[in-house]
């Protein structure tokens, strides 16, 4: 499990547990207690082990910790710990210095994004955090995102965002670019917010056609409004799993397929350090290295194949050549004449 995985729960549970003048908590009563919030927060987490726990209590007593003024007592279960002040909670500590420069070097990689209308709250929330907490102001920009300026769904990213976190449904009206179309409304349970190739899209349950993994472009969005009277339906997807079958956002109806790709040599290495999919393999055939991925056809891995032009060439399955080859012989029209 790693290091910081569920951190501010551990630590505000174990701050309730040693503030507590009535229960003396045992260290399995509190890796009891850890467990529980943390399996409140996520019911797929296994918990922590007594390794972690004796860890964060260890950070809780050092200096660069919380200094916490922790005593142990013996009980009729073994020892427990106790604030010797019973006033003290990591609530009103001040930030340690490891504290103050962790904050100070995650300020500093904020500031010096750029490029993006969704980081606008930066300068914002920096400038109050270095005013109040004396912090550093980095004045050098050393990250520069890629982004479409022209976008429009930007203004959908807060309220899709606190509806996700906040549980709460949205009654959504989109409808297609160029508005040939009637817009489609329907209250919409947001799960999840994905970007793919410049775009933001909003993953969740659509009640009207009652699919749980519905998909809305936050550009084609036409009006938004927060419904407080409506019940929030519980996200029941493994979303890791969702996408792991597919390229892009678009989950195609059909069987996952095995695609066999043969690239030209200098462009093999260029897949390789930028793969389409996270599950691909390089396999070697009578000397010739090709690409394997087993996925779902989908309309984003067509664009993306063909975003490697004549760099590659599909081997398998027959159905995917098919499909290259008519985008092949649409554009070897165009240059005809």
């Amino acid at each position: 499990m790693a290091k910081n995985k569920h951190q501010h729960i551990r630590y505000n549970t174990l701050d309730k547990c040693f503030s507590n003048s009535y229960i003396a908590y045992s260290f399995d009563d509190l890796l009891h207690e850890v467990n529980n919030a943390i399996a409140e927060f996520d019911p797929t987490s296994g918990g922590i082990n007594q390794r972690q726990l004796r860890k964060d209590i260890a950070w809780f007593k050092h200096p660069d910790g919380y200094n916490a003024p922790l005593k142990a007592h013996r009980g009729p279960k073994g020892y427990y710990y106790r604030y010797k002040d019973k006033a003290f909670s990591i609530d009103k500590s001040p930030l340690s210095e490891t504290e103050m420069a962790q904050l100070n070097n995650a300020l500093s990689i904020l500031k010096r994004f750029e490029g993006s209308p969704e980081f606008d709250w930066i300068n914002e929330t920096t400038t109050i955090l270095n005013d109040k907490l004396g912090l550093r102001d980095p004045d050098q920009k050393v990250v520069v995102l890629e982004a479409n300026v022209d976008y429009t769904g930007y203004e959908h990213m807060a309220p899709i965002f606190n509806a996700i976190i906040h549980k709460k449904v949205l009654r959504i009206s989109y409808g297609p670019f160029g508005g040939d179309k009637p817009i489609n409304t329907f209250n919409f349970h947001p799960y999840l917010l994905k970007q793919y190739n410049n775009r933001w899209f909003a993953f969740g349950r659509n009640e009207a056609a009652d699919h749980m993994q519905w998909n809305v472009p936050l550009d084609r969005i036409t009006a938004l409004e927060t419904l407080k009277e409506v019940a929030y339906a519980k996200d029941t997807t493994d979303w890791n799993a969702f996408f792991k079958d597919f390229v892009g956002v678009t989950k195609e109806e059909g069987p996952v397929e095995k695609i066999k790709l043969r690239f030209k040599e200098h462009r093999l290495q260029y897949f390789t350090t930028k793969p389409i999919h996270t599950e691909w393999d390089e396999v070697e055939e009578d000397g010739t290295t090709y690409i394997t991925l087993d996925v779902l056809i989908n309309k984003e891995l067509i664009q993306q194949l063909l975003s490697y032009g004549r760099d590659v060439a599909v081997i398998e399955p027959e159905s995917l050549k098919k499909q290259m080859k008519i985008h092949a012989d649409a554009m070897a029209d165009y240059y005809k004449k």
